[in-house]
């Protein structure tokens, strides 16, 4: 391992692949972080790297594919760690570009059918001296910490809940996510984890309204997400874990798949319906008139005329047990900081890639500054007590903070 001191290391570097919403937010961390010698960043988009270039003070940029192991493997040869900010069908590269270097890795997120080849590669990085964090974002990774929290105060876990949810109050449509992977998370299969195994459920299953702090009312949905995986594996003895999801453009999108307008697995196998003397995909029509993701200079300009007055977001995660032989839940939520806060703290940011990125960042510099020992591939939850406080204090420590806030209730019914 490169860097492995009590004390933040001094002259680190960073090689970041990707400079998406994700990836240039990380990059942007990085490069404010004093200790941090270089930020080396990588797209396939040289108009793309410029565009980010402007607001980096020691940041260095390389045309690259996310496929090109070799090219990756020798760029990260001198770094501490590599961030994966990329689709996640590329992680299985990418961490086979990390063992190629002798390097640390992290991603946000993983494809679902390589979650067993991804737990595969544990005994390699470890034998390595390597860390692997996996899905390290905010939902999944925050969401993870927080379940391991709540873990230890049990005697036992029983169910696992995460729900997601927000609301704007703005005269623009805007995205803050790849369209093209929310509308194929919306429209696969979401998980539910129960008697043992992984289910799969319809499209917008399960529906209920729940009472977000800091957000009110939101209808949630199940959502195909890491969580049911990680957390299954990790939490000894629990026996249902689910996500859900909710908001104004999942109650959209849902009106659209009970329509039939949208239907399921629609980002990858295509469907044309006949207009007249024209065949279209309506979910491709629909991914069209979807907007970009915003960048932060344009969220900046439409928060400082007032088109966008508000977000409310909040991660909200319930985890049910025994303790002391009496039923409780223990229930922790962070609200994503206000919008103003976000804009002109970090100008490349919007509301979500602030709070992922933030919360991968924080994951990513704890390895390269040792206060994350763990070794080998790991999610979130399996790191030790003393390091997912660490990272807890740390996202909290920010200006805009993400905070934690959590409560236990006894004797449920």
């Amino acid at each position: 391992m490169k860097c492995l001191k009590e004390v933040d290391c001094l002259g680190s570097k960073a090689l970041i692949v990707g400079s998406g919403a994700q990836g240039r937010v990380i990059a942007y961390f990085f490069d404010r972080d004093e200790d941090m010698e270089l930020v080396k960043l990588t797209d396939i988009d040289r108009r793309t790297l410029d565009y980010c270039m402007k607001f980096y003070r020691k940041a260095e940029t390389h045309v690259v594919s996310a496929e090109d192991v070799e090219t990756l493997s020798k760029l990260a040869e001198d770094v501490d760690i590599l961030v994966n900010a990329v689709p996640v069908k590329f992680n299985l590269k990418l961490m086979e570009a990390a063992l190629k270097a002798g390097t640390n890795y992290l991603d946000m997120a993983f494809e679902y059918r390589d979650f067993e080849k991804i737990i595969g590669l544990h005994e390699k990085f470890r034998s390595e001296d390597l860390t692997a964090l996996v899905a390290f974002g905010v939902s999944p990774g925050l969401t993870d910490v927080v379940v391991g929290l709540a873990a230890d105060e049990l005697d036992g876990v029983e169910e696992v809940r995460i729900l997601l949810g927000g609301r704007e109050e703005s005269d623009v449509v805007y995205t803050t996510w790849s369209p093209e992977i929310f509308l194929d998370d919306c429209t696969r299969a979401p998980m539910v984890y129960e008697d043992g195994e992984i289910k799969y459920l319809e499209p917008f299953s399960e529906p209920e309204v729940v009472e977000l702090p800091g957000v009110g009312k939101v209808r949630v949905y199940a959502h195909p997400h890491e969580e049911v995986f990680t957390v299954s594996k990790s939490v000894k003895g629990v026996r249902r874990v689910i996500v859900k999801m909710g908001g104004e453009e999942m109650d959209f999108l849902c009106t659209l798949y009970r329509m039939g307008i949208l239907y399921k697995d629609a980002m990858v196998r295509g469907r044309k319906v006949r207009i007249d003397d024209v065949e279209v995909d309506p979910a491709r029509l629909i991914l069209k008139f979807l907007p970009r993701p915003i960048t932060g200079e344009e969220l900046r300009e439409y928060v400082e005329r007032g088109l966008i007055r508000e977000v409310k977001g909040t991660v909200l995660v319930e985890v049910k047990g025994l303790k002391d032989g009496r039923r409780c839940v223990i229930r922790s939520y962070s609200p994503i900081p206000p919008i103003r806060e976000i804009v002109e703290a970090v100008p490349l940011a919007n509301e979500t890639s602030y709070v992922t990125s933030l919360c991968a960042y924080t994951a990513a510099k704890m390895v390269v500054d040792g206060s994350i020992k763990s070794r080998g591939v790991l999610f979130p939850e399996e790191l030790t007590r003393e390091e997912r406080l660490e990272f807890v204090k740390r996202i909290g420590a920010f200006r805009p903070p993400i905070k934690v806030k959590t409560e236990m209730s006894m004797d449920l019914n």
